[in-house]
């Protein structure tokens, strides 16, 4: 807040020069984005803490998850400046057709803190992560080679607000990540280990007891292999939204990110593009629309095509809100506000989505 409501007064100076109001904007978008990440996790852990967090278990397909997964975390790195380094995906070989009963969504969730903690401490070397298959149990793992932990801290990593101490480096982030995957892993009945070494990284652990639902024989790990980059791949978006200036921000964020963008301004409009358009990869759909709404348009274009790949873009923030929207048949959730890298890299995201 000190950040904001300081470099917001500097913006009333006259004669400022242009790279000190870039550097103004820059640092009030930046602590906003701090600040909306803190709200979000605090609303999530009260929830958890409350009991408000349903666990909705149903099969999916472990591999695809470990796919999607990478995807974002590709994404996330290279935009973080850190494209250097290297993130090796594992999917036991023979494994593709596995699938577990569980909620996929939470899984996903603990491992993309996991990853991202991962990736805020480490400055070079390989992030591995993937599953082991196990007898009546599915055992994630995401191993850095970062700065690693003191052995008298691990136990409090899981504490709120708790950051590593005894670097010369001050880290982003609210403390609460590790709190609410712990939180989480309990409501799996899953169990959260981690195992560390200062200076030379961590491996955390997530155990989740269930039942493999499709299995094949003779299952080996299949060697690392970098995750293939979508740079250079041919893309088409359908953009849904009536509202001119978030279209014009929608196209200058899409098409610097060399994606072809289609539009249209209404459910209707949407729903006749999709139509005629079969080189459609993703659509982003505006939810309030006059006319036919986004739920609606949603549902017409699953009929024409049931694999769809519709993301729901609304200024509901709240996390059941983005459970309903999955529960209509879209594939993902953006809320506003967004920053641009945000919007990028769920777009891009999806269409590594076979």
């Amino acid at each position: 807040m000190n950040g904001i409501i300081g470099f917001a007064g500097l913006l009333r100076e006259e004669n400022l020069d242009t790279e000190t109001k870039d550097q103004c904007v820059n640092t009030i978008e930046s602590c906003c984005a701090q600040l909306l990440n803190l709200i979000d996790d605090i609303i999530e852990i009260s929830k958890i803490e409350a009991g408000e967090i349903k666990i909705e278990k149903k099969p999916f397909n472990l591999g695809k998850l470990i796919r999607e997964t990478a995807a974002t975390l590709t994404s996330i790195k290279d935009s973080k400046g850190k494209a250097h380094i290297r993130l090796v995906p594992h999917i036991p070989n023979g494994s593709e057709e596995v699938l577990i009963n569980s909620d996929s969504l939470r899984i996903q969730q603990i491992l993309i803190n996991l990853l991202g903690n991962a990736l805020k401490f480490s400055e070079k070397g390989t992030i591995e992560f993937g599953y082991k298959l196990k007898e009546e149990a599915v055992e994630f793992f995401v191993k850095d080679e970062g700065i690693g932990i003191d052995p008298k801290r691990i136990e409090l990593i899981f504490e709120r607000f708790e950051h590593l101490e005894g670097t010369d480096i001050k880290y982003e982030g609210t403390g609460l990540g590790l709190s609410i995957s712990k939180g989480l892993s309990e409501k799996l009945e899953a169990k959260l280990s981690v195992e560390s070494e200062l200076g030379v990284g961590s491996l955390f652990r997530l155990e989740i007891p269930v039942k493999i639902i499709v299995s094949s024989e003779n299952i080996k790990t299949q060697p690392p292999s970098e995750f293939v980059s979508i740079k250079n791949q041919q893309c088409t978006v359908l953009v849904v939204e009536d509202e001119l200036a978030n279209q014009n921000l929608i196209k200058i964020v899409l098409e610097k990110g060399q994606l072809n963008v289609l539009y249209a301004y209404d459910g209707e409009e949407a729903v006749r593009s999709y139509r005629e358009h079969p080189e459609i990869n993703v659509v982003l759909m505006d939810i309030r629309m006059p006319g036919m709404s986004g739920d609606e348009a949603a549902q017409e274009i699953l009929k024409l095509d049931a694999n769809a790949k519709i993301i729901a873009q609304t200024a509901y923030a709240m996390h059941k809100d983005r459970e309903a929207f999955l529960k209509l048949g879209f594939v993902d959730y953006i809320s506003k506000p967004y920053r641009p890298t945000e919007l990028l890299t769920l777009i891009k995201q999806w269409t590594l989505v076979q």
